[in-house]
């Protein structure tokens, strides 16, 4: 085991990683985010219901590979999860307003997006993004699961080269045995 502690993520996440993920064509970019962003939900001050619906919506959408899922009535949410429908909307609303949801009305329903860019959600930080890939880290030590980065940075972001750590031995320098991910 090296002691030398990964990189650790900047307060404001990954700017380029995110506009990537924003002109994604690629369904395969949006599933490779679900365990960031799942990451990203637990580590901000969302109450029960809200926090159901948006992993219910963020399996619905980035997890099948969309950057949006669309839903032609409440109801619908309702059957998902077992709220209410008061309580659905309610909770819909609230993630609205802390700008962890973006709705768009459409003519068959609503789309509903997870917005990416979470530094901007008016939502309190539980903890430390440092803090969660530290754990997170620590635990795969434990388990023996490779140590990887809880975001991912398989995307095409421009004439850039991102280092990534791949193993708990790596250096966490850019000369280290990570690996070099090229635009």
């Amino acid at each position: 085991m090296n002691d030398q502690p990964l990189p650790e993520f900047d307060e404001n996440p990954l700017p380029d990683f995110v506009r990537a993920l924003e002109a994604a064509a690629d369904s395969e970019q949006f599933k490779s985010a679900v365990p960031w962003m799942q990451h990203e939900l637990r580590r901000f001050k969302i109450s029960d219901r809200p926090r159901t619906l948006a992993q219910l919506i963020l399996s619905l959408s980035w997890g099948e590979g969309l950057p949006a899922v669309m839903v032609p009535k409440l109801e619908v949410f309702r059957e998902l999860t077992g709220l209410n429908t008061s309580h659905v909307s309610t909770a819909l609303g609230e993630l609205e307003l802390m700008r962890v949801l973006e709705v768009h009305d459409a003519s068959s329903g609503k789309r509903y997006a997870i917005n990416p860019r979470s530094h901007l959600w008016q939502a309190t930080p539980r903890t430390a993004r440092a803090s969660v890939d530290q754990a997170v880290n620590l635990l795969r030590e434990v388990n023996g699961i490779p140590n990887v980065r809880s975001a991912p940075v398989n995307f095409k972001i421009g004439p850039v080269n991102v280092f990534v750590p791949t193993r708990a031995t790596d250096s966490g320098t850019r000369t280290g045995s990570g690996s070099e991910v090229a635009a």
